[in-house]
């Protein structure tokens, strides 16, 4: 035991005992890994759903430009977010569902019932980006629970 613990940190193994909960803590890592992509799915759809509207909204009103500029600082974010999401997962999905969630309040509360168009692509994507919030909590949980047992989680 004295030997690991004089060992410098980069040459640290992990003890034989900890090997099976390590293998088990990288498996359940790689399922849950599988699961975050539902919230990189989710900000994929809301740029998607962002540019068709912004696309529509310029067929009905040509001559609109606040909404072409509501659109690309929209799709900024969301881009932003889809980009950070490899360094701060968390962060990004949390971010993005908040940015998709009050544009569609506000929408509602300006445009009225116009804005209930697609309710049902609307609420399946906060629901897959809830999905992608919850998984990477998960996958926060697992990488400290794998670097407490000395095994590096990337």
């Amino acid at each position: 035991m004295t030997e690991i613990i004089d060992q410098d940190i980069h040459n640290y193994k992990p003890l034989p005992e900890n090997e099976a909960e390590i293998a088990r803590l990288f498996a359940e890592r790689n399922t849950v890994k599988k699961a975050t992509k539902n919230g990189m799915h989710a900000i994929i759809a809301m740029m998607v759903l962002t540019a068709l509207s912004i696309v529509l909204s310029l067929f009905v009103n040509p001559d609109t430009n606040s909404v072409i500029i509501e659109g690309a600082v929209l799709l900024a974010i969301f881009g932003a977010c889809y980009y950070y999401a490899e360094q701060h997962l968390q962060i990004a999905l949390i971010v993005a569902l908040a940015v998709y969630v009050l544009t569609w309040i506000l929408s509602f509360i300006f445009v009225g019932d116009e804005a209930l168009k697609g309710a049902l692509v609307k609420a399946i994507i906060i629901y897959y980006s809830i999905l992608g919030i919850i998984a990477a909590f998960k996958l926060a949980k697992i990488d400290d629970q794998l670097r407490v047992l000395g095994a590096r989680p990337e």
